[in-house]
């Protein structure tokens, strides 16, 4: 019954983007600019083409760039030497080379950071691409430039010297925290620190995301707690009344 259902599924998504495409209206003005409505009819037609095929390029750069670097996730447990190694050997022999590896690599690495910012990812400059994934370049901030949709990097610089902020070299936790805390702030902040790669950056991200999620579901285990306890307490009074 479920098989049935999806492949029914399948049928009507594929109706509704025939629909899509049969509906598909330019947006330019062509009254404005007294075009005619035979002229009107064929830009639009072939704007419809443009747009489809640039979203199924968009898809296919995707799917490339995730599928080097699942290859390399593979291989990387064979070799810790990238330029020697098992992958260097796999892409020289599937004609690829090592700086259109490397920008299909680091466009992913966008990708990952803004799964919802694809099209846009894909459209990118290789110069853009570069800029971004820099080392340099504080995660927060290359998230903001990706959430702006910029795409030329003198935009991006003026982004991220507004929003560039003096990094306090200190240690920003209280001065009495209990020492577990302390342990696992240093055990993040020093991983961050070390971090030679937005994948790194973007992984210790999601562990720091999961933390705070675990503990938030601590702290609100310690609140029921807390609210039962004042329940016991209210009972006591009562009681002795």
């Amino acid at each position: 019954m479920n098989i049935e259902l999806d492949a029914f599924a399948g049928i009507k998504e594929t109706m509704l983007e025939k629909k899509r495409e049969n509906e598909y209206k330019s947006s330019f003005d062509f009254e404005k600019y007294g075009i005619n409505k035979a002229d009107q009819e064929y830009v639009s037609k072939r704007e419809q083409i443009i747009f489809s095929n640039a979203k199924n390029y968009s898809d296919s750069l995707y799917n490339i760039c995730k599928s080097l670097y699942e290859i390399k996730t593979v291989f990387r447990t064979k070799d810790t030497d990238e330029e020697s190694g098992t992958f260097a050997e796999w892409y020289k022999c599937a004609g690829l080379n090592k700086d259109k590896v490397s920008e299909f690599l680091k466009r992913y690495e966008l990708y990952m950071l803004a799964p919802d910012k694809a099209l846009y990812i894909s459209g990118l400059s290789i110069p853009v691409v570069k800029y971004l994934t820099r080392k340099q370049l504080d995660t927060e901030l290359r998230e903001k430039v990706l959430e702006l949709e910029l795409k030329k990097v003198e935009d991006m610089e003026e982004i991220i010297s507004e929003e560039a902020k003096p990094t306090d070299t200190k240690s920003q936790l209280p001065k009495k925290v209990n020492n577990h805390i302390v342990k696992t702030y240093k055990f993040y902040k020093k991983r961050i620190s070390t971090a030679t790669s937005l994948t790194e950056l973007v992984k210790e991200k999601q562990n720091i995301n999961e933390l705070i999620k675990s503990l938030k579901e601590l702290q609100e285990e310690i609140e029921q707690k807390e609210k039962a306890k004042e329940n016991e307490n209210n009972l006591q009074i009562f009681e002795e009344n």
